[in-house]
């Protein structure tokens, strides 16, 4: 398989080969990814996405940010599919002046993010979210 391959050649020491050669390969998964952001590949990642699996775009982002390259992620955000609230906070997380200025300042990313933190608050604070742990402490108290 294309992912067997790229690890290979990763592994024996080729990123920038690889990098390279990138275009060849399809559906590749978050381990070459990962592999390639940990050689300083990232450049080669990002411009080449569509060579990756979407599934994995969400992992590739959370490596870029682990890696300090919040700002290279934020510039080609348009590039990533299946992003959810964890990226966002994760970019909020780290809080860098750049990143909070380029929230500012773009329009389509202040909407992405608000609309992140948005489903945040659904998943953990909604009615839906907040009754059923009611009825599970209610249930606990009833039995003592």
């Amino acid at each position: 398989s294309d992912d067997t391959l790229a690890i290979k050649i990763l592994k024996a020491g080729y990123p920038s080969e690889l990098a390279r050669e990138l275009k060849r390969f399809s559906h590749l998964n978050g381990v070459v990814a990962k592999l390639m952001i940990h050689a300083n590949e990232m450049e080669s990642v990002i411009k080449n996405l569509d060579c990756f699996n979407p599934n994995t775009h969400k992992e590739i982002a959370l490596n870029l940010i682990d890696h300090g390259n919040t700002s290279q992620l934020l510039a080609n955000l348009d590039a990533f599919q299946q992003l959810d609230a964890e990226v966002f906070r994760a970019i909020l997380k780290i809080g860098t002046m750049n990143s909070i200025n380029e929230i500012m300042t773009d329009k389509n990313l202040r909407a992405r993010v608000g609309k992140a933190g948005q489903e945040t608050i659904r998943e953990q604070e909604s009615y839906e979210a907040i009754i059923p742990r009611m009825i599970t402490i209610l249930k606990n108290l009833e039995t003592r």
